[in-house]
């Protein structure tokens, strides 16, 4: 599926800091915790797709 391609493309290539928030933008987690769920909920991404890329912007 596209979506899942787009998303793997970006977490592979966006800084680990930038997206746990370590670079100053906390507050951007929540909204890439909220976009995460969506496209979960969409079934853009899988269970497993799902709780491996929340498990990287928590940290």
């Amino acid at each position: 599926m596209f979506v899942r391609a787009v998303w793997r493309a970006w977490a592979a290539a966006v800084p680990r800091g930038a997206v746990t928030g370590e670079e100053g933008g906390g507050g951007d987690v929540v909204d890439r915790l909220e976009r995460l769920a969506a496209l979960h909920r969409g079934g853009a991404l899988t269970d497993a797709e799902y709780a491996r890329a929340k498990q990287r912007l928590l940290g």
